[in-house]
């Protein structure tokens, strides 16, 4: 499974990318909507879910995705967001800062359909 992630944080941005290449996942990091869509048209025909940051510096992560979602109406979608975002998209995913790794892979399973598996330990990180 292939993971587009869109977060500007870098230290955010990396510590998210490791956690899900731990489980996994491969992860495609870009900090901004420009970055994303250059990405996603090289590589949409394999990405099977986005994390993205609601704020970007260029941009809303939320209407990113969802001109992500109508090129590919099965792409699974996490919406990261220091606030609550009211009418989100049908089956997209929010995940609400600040967040535990363990709530982001959660997510990630709701996201992509499965049940929730008992994933090992994760160390101790500040919430992000």
């Amino acid at each position: 499974m292939t993971i587009l992630l869109i977060e500007d944080d870098e230290s955010i941005g990396s510590l998210l990318r490791l956690v899900l290449s731990r489980q996994g996942y491969t992860t495609l990091l870009v900090r901004s909507v420009a970055e994303a869509r250059n990405v996603w048209s090289a590589y949409h025909a394999i990405v099977n879910l986005v994390i993205t940051d609601n704020s970007l510096p260029d941009g809303s992560g939320l209407s990113l995705a969802i001109e992500f979602r109508t090129e590919n109406p099965a792409l699974a979608v996490i919406l990261i967001s220091g606030t609550e975002v009211s009418q989100l998209p049908f089956g997209f995913v929010q995940l609400n800062k600040p967040f535990e790794l363990l709530e982001l892979t959660r997510a990630v399973n709701r996201a992509i359909g499965q049940p929730a598996p008992n994933p090992p330990p994760i160390p101790d990180h500040p919430s992000l």
